[in-house]
């Protein structure tokens, strides 16, 4: 593993270890409360100053990275600053020479000893993953994390159509990886005698692989029409920090291509398949919504299973191998712990889930957007929103305004085409096995029927949420909503009115798949389980 560079200085892992100490001592301060540390990773050493921190790549070559020789650190060096810059711009700032002697080193000195990629120190503290374990993990936060990866991915080329990077995030591409890990996994649990774990490792494989073989087709077409992208390619919590209440994303796989080379679902699987692992599902489903929202891709949710799973079999398998490497018993049974976690997310994952329907109903104003965004969480759906759908189809974002423009998007011929639009995204996703939610006005009978029957066709569960809130509530929320513009709808008290002539309340028959939501202000709805156990069961009855 040793190297000769310039000044014939031979560099290993011991006098690397050396070097960093060294350099730490240089800035010590006995006057300063603050004092520099070392953080060692597999890969890596992280010295930590009062305003930076500078990462150094170990002189290693293991199956999946060659940092083994100093022109290969530099380059890595060189693409973890080009990569992270993309989404961290003011945390990555450069590449930094080290020469000197490794008892002294110096700055931008020779011989070149190593090189180092310099950053703006954060506080661990803001990290998503601490923030998740203490509680102080946000919603704001979450909402910040899908719409910096959405922007993040909305920006990035597709691959090459021609070229040795084609291959990345083909069917075939996907499937050697997939059996590569499950190998390595096998030999891991095999080599502890976990015969249990052989056991339902060999059922996760024969589940993992079943889904992946339906999901073929859509894999091929989405390689085709541009969504595999030099992504971030370890997109978990760790690799997330909040600061002045932004998500920030940070330290993207730079040593191999083939792991952020992928479809953009697969990025954003990561996140979701770890806010699960938080115990956190209402702020993974959340960020799944926000995404789709922003994005459009209702079509790339077909693939989270598949690709969450295989995120989580990953994770397990890194957990596997820490407890091969521990010798402290304590350690070792909780790697243990976490690699069995893992491998249970990865079934859950997996699984079918209970798909149904659910439509909101109710005039502008009532709060649908506020309930559905609530049962969304509460029940893991995917929800479509006809007011975004309407202005995406035509062109705008979400907010907006579609004033000065040609087509009127909310006349009888505009709002037929949205709920055509609604139909074919909620049978593309139910046919995928998700619960939707379509939070749209469904005031008249005939737009609730056409739904009615599809989930009759499909002998899946149907239920209505009746929206309400009272005349004054009303005016007050879409006159506030006009001024500001701080929503999709951009119904005002004219079009309210307009709307209440038009609704036509629902039927005897209706009624048996209905609930009634009262959103008045102060009705906190979130908060009655018993109510969402009621939903909870209408969704699960067919």
């Amino acid at each position: 593993m040793n190297n000769s560079i310039a000044g014939d200085v031979p560099i290993n892992l011991k006098s690397q270890a050396e070097l960093v100490n060294a350099w730490k001592k240089t800035f010590d301060d006995s006057t300063s409360s603050f004092q520099p540390e070392i953080i060692e990773t597999l890969v890596s050493w992280i010295l930590l100053t009062k305003d930076r921190a500078y990462k150094i790549k170990k002189a290693l070559k293991l199956d999946f990275l060659d940092f083994s020789n100093l022109s290969s650190r530099k380059f890595y060096c060189e693409e973890e600053i080009r990569l992270n810059k993309r989404t961290a711009p003011d945390l990555y700032q450069q590449v930094i020479i080290i020469g000197g002697s490794i008892a002294h080193p110096v700055l931008n000195a020779e011989p070149i000893l190593e090189y180092a990629v310099q950053m703006k120190r954060f506080s661990r503290e803001s990290e998503m993953s601490g923030m998740l374990r203490d509680g102080r993990l946000k919603v704001c936060h979450v909402d910040s994390l899908a719409r910096k990866i959405a922007y993040f991915h909305q920006n990035l080329p597709p691959l090459p159509e021609n070229g040795t990077d084609n291959i990345y995030g083909t069917y075939d591409f996907i499937h050697r990886g997939l059996e590569n890990n499950y190998n390595e996994l096998r030999a891991v649990f095999s080599a502890l005698n976990l015969e249990t774990e052989l056991e339902k490792l060999d059922e996760l494989i024969q589940l993992h692989f079943a889904a992946l073989e339906k999901r073929e087709h859509v894999i091929g077409q989405r390689h085709s029409n541009g969504f595999v992208r030099e992504c971030h390619g370890d997109l978990h919590m760790g690799n997330v920090a909040v600061i002045d209440d932004e998500a920030v994303l940070f330290d993207c796989i730079e040593f191999a291509p083939d792991f952020r080379c992928v479809d953009v679902i697969c990025d954003l699987a990561f996140a979701f398949t770890d806010l699960c692992h938080f115990d956190r599902p209402d702020y993974a489903w959340r960020l799944l919504n926000i995404y789709l929202e922003e994005t459009g891709d209702y079509e790339g949710a077909a693939l989270l299973g598949v690709f969450g799973a295989t995120h989580a079999l990953v994770r397990a398998k890194v957990a596997a191998i820490r407890y091969l490497q521990s010798a402290e018993k304590a350690k070792m049974q909780s790697c243990l712990e976490e690699s069995k976690k893992y491998m249970s997310l990865a079934r859950t994952m997996l699984q079918d889930r209970n798909a149904g329907l659910l439509i909101t109903c109710g005039l502008p104003g009532s709060g649908k957007s506020v309930f559905s965004l609530a049962a969304l969480e509460k029940t893991g759906a995917i929800r479509i929103r006809s007011d975004i759908e309407r202005k995406r189809h035509y062109g705008l974002g979400a907010l907006q305004s579609s004033d000065g423009i040609a087509v009127n998007i909310y006349s009888d011929e505009a709002s037929e085409i949205t709920y055509n639009l609604l139909e074919k995204l909620a049978v593309m996703l139910l046919d995928a096995k998700f619960r939707v939610i379509i939070d749209a006005a469904f005031l008249r009978k005939s737009e609730r029927s056409r739904f009615y029957r599809l989930t009759s066709r499909k002998n899946l569960p149907y239920v209505i949420a009746l929206v309400i809130a009272g005349p004054d509530t009303l005016i007050r929320r879409v006159t506030a909503r006009k001024l500001f513009r701080d929503d999709p709808s951009e119904a005002g008290p004219d079009v309210l009115a307009q709307k209440q002539r038009q609704f036509e309340p629902l039927s005897r028959k209706e009624w048996e798949y209905a609930v009634e939501i009262l959103n008045e202000d102060g009705n906190d709805f979130r908060s009655g389980e018993t109510d969402w156990e009621n939903l909870e069961r209408r969704l699960s009855i067919s």
